[in-house]
Order: C-alpha cells, then sequence, then structure tokens
C-alpha cells in the first residue's frame, strides 16, 4: 500500500475515534495524517512525513482548548433537581402561617414551604417559587385562588 493511503486510513481512524470520543484532540491527529499523506503524495521520505505529522498534530492541539470552550459556551446552563423549580408557580394544599411551614404544590410535587413575606397564604392560592432553602421551598403569594 502507498504511503499516502495508510496517512488516510490513520486520518479516518482518528476521526473514527474523535466521534466517540468528542475532545477535539485525537482529531488533530488526523489533520495531521492528511497533511503527511500530502506530503506522501508528493514525494517526500518517510522521516519527513512523520516530521510533517508531528509538526501539523503538535500546531493544532493548543488550539483543542480554544474551540471546546467556544463549543461548550454555546450550551445552555440546564437548572436541574431542586434548583429547577425556582420561578415555577403551583398552589398552596395546606395553609401557610406566619412563622410556621406549610405545603404547596409544583410540577405535581408536594413540598413543605414558607413564605417570603412571613405573612399567612391560604390553601388554594397560586404561588410562586423564590429560592430553595434547604428542603423548603421559599413562596410568593401571586393572589389567585386555584381550585384543588
Amino acid at each position: 500500500m502507498p504511503g499516502w493511503a495508510v496517512w488516510i486510513v490513520v486520518a479516518v481512524a482518528c476521526v473514527v475515534i474523535e466521534i466517540f470520543t468528542p475532545s477535539f484532540f485525537i482529531l488533530w491527529f488526523g489533520v495531521g495524517a492528511l497533511v503527511a499523506s500530502l506530503a506522501a503524495g508528493l514525494g517526500a521520505g518517510i522521516t519527513w512525513q512523520f516530521t510533517v505529522f508531528i509538526a501539523t498534530s503538535a500546531a493544532l492541539i493548543p488550539s483543542t482548548k480554544r474551540i471546546s470552550s467556544q463549543w461548550l459556551s454555546r450550551r445552555k446552563e440546564t437548572k436541574t433537581n431542586i434548583y429547577g423549580i425556582v420561578g415555577r408557580t403551583g398552589y398552596v394544599t395546606k395553609d401557610i402561617g406566619e412563622s410556621c411551614p406549610g405545603q404547596v404544590r409544583v410540577n405535581g410535587e408536594v413540598w413543605t414551604a414558607c413564605s417570603s413575606s412571613e405573612t399567612k397564604i391560604a390553601s388554594g392560592t397560586k404561588v410562586e417559587v423564590l429560592e430553595v432553602k434547604g428542603v423548603h421551598l421559599v413562596v410568593k403569594a401571586l393572589g389567585e385562588q386555584v381550585c384543588e
């Protein structure tokens, strides 16, 4: 098999590996192999082919951090677990007292909740979740009565 074909096989193998490990690291060895393939096609000896492969790969590897950080910064941060509930609305299922917690239903789940203004919120009142404090939700009344 001619030298340029071997480098093409190496390049394709690197791209396939990169598909399964999206790190933008192996990809640069694939690009280096393509450039080495070009050198082999132009008649360069094996020493020059390896030199071109190593130099090209080494020159491109520092761009990994820049490219991957740009790719990752485009992702929208997803709130998970209990922090995904902040900003959601629900309704009071058990009266929230001035100093004692009640219960609210948000996203189909029942949570222990306290009022943000430390005022009483009656059962059936629509509320918005302002924050999570430990295992309690801090809510504010939206003033609407919801049928339970």
